[in-house]
């Protein structure tokens, strides 16, 4: 019987309604596996290369990072002295001024009843820095203060200066270090922080501060330089 029930295929037969619909139906099933191998294949290369494009995108980021990143570092003491003349620097919310040769002088003093504290920064990047803020940080409290240049092109200074009410010089001395910390931006719209770590200098003289190491942050990522 089950022989009597196969239908044998001929040429005549194939041209029929069922012969074509067989044909079709076997045409169908090759194109459709056709696609799919063709359409993992495309997957399979579109996967390697967006592997490839984000790798792109991270080194291009990286490479206008560099051309556009300022990088505010410590002044070293004696390399930029005037032969003749001082360097003025204002105190805040006085008419107060000092002035020294070294444009890398620290300033930790009373001023009035006020705490001055003055540090200055030198932009070794190849970008223009933007200052957005300046903080004194004093255990854990961020106090403001002002800037002298808030665009600092490479190679250019800024300083950061305050004029506080509290601490005392005394207490500060006590503590023996403070923190100054300046949040800039670069031309990518990056924000970058360095932070000056203060200590007294009596190597230089009796009433003198230095800074001894200042840290460079982005984003999370924090490198500790200490300074000459």
């Amino acid at each position: 019987m089950l022989a009597a029930d196969l239908t044998r295929v001929t040429w005549h037969s194939l041209w029929t309604v069922e012969g074509l619909v067989a044909l079709g139906t076997l045409v169908l099933a090759v194109c459709t596996a056709g696609l799919a191998a063709f359409t993992a294949a495309m997957a399979k290369r579109t996967a390697i290369l967006a592997e490839f494009t984000e790798k792109d995108v991270a080194l291009a980021r990286t490479a206008i990072e560099a051309d556009v990143r300022p990088v505010l570092i410590a002044v070293s003491r004696g390399e930029f002295v005037l032969p003749a003349g001082n360097y003025e620097t204002r105190v805040p919310g006085t008419g107060a001024v000092r002035a020294h040769p070294d444009r890398a002088v620290v300033y930790v003093q009373d001023v009035d009843g006020l705490l001055f504290v003055s540090v200055p920064g030198r932009n070794e990047g190849a970008g223009i820095a933007f200052v957005r803020s300046v903080a004194l940080d004093w255990q854990g409290a961020e106090l403001g203060g002002e800037s002298t240049s808030e665009q600092v092109p490479p190679q250019a200074f800024t300083r950061a200066s305050f004029g506080l009410p509290a601490p005392s010089l005394h207490t500060v001395n006590d503590t023996g270090s403070l923190s100054v910390k300046i949040t800039y931006a670069d031309l990518a719209g990056n924000i970058w922080a360095s932070k000056f770590t203060l200590e007294p200098a009596p190597e230089i003289g009796q009433h003198d501060w230095k800074v001894a190491a200042f840290d460079i942050s982005h984003e999370g990522r924090t490198a500790t330089i200490t300074a000459d």
